[in-house]
């Protein structure tokens, strides 16, 4: 009785890593293939979205914190 239960369980378990498997393997596939295609946007205007200064010349304004 003992062995069966320890086989049963391990097919299941064994069943279970299989088609945890195969579907991880799907999702990287597709993602790679996504990843793959959209390599750069068809309107690269991401550098409005960038908060940063306008110009090159860049001041600090105060000293936040300091570490010793």
């Amino acid at each position: 009785m003992k062995i069966s239960k320890k086989l049963n369980l391990l097919t299941s378990v064994l069943v279970f890593l299989s088609i945890l498997g195969l579907s991880g393997h799907t999702a990287s596939a597709q993602t790679t293939q996504t990843m793959q295609t959209n390599l750069w946007p068809s309107n690269p205007n991401w550098q409005k979205y960038v908060q940063a200064p306008t110009s090159r010349d860049v001041h600090p304004v105060k000293v936040v914190s300091i570490s010793r």
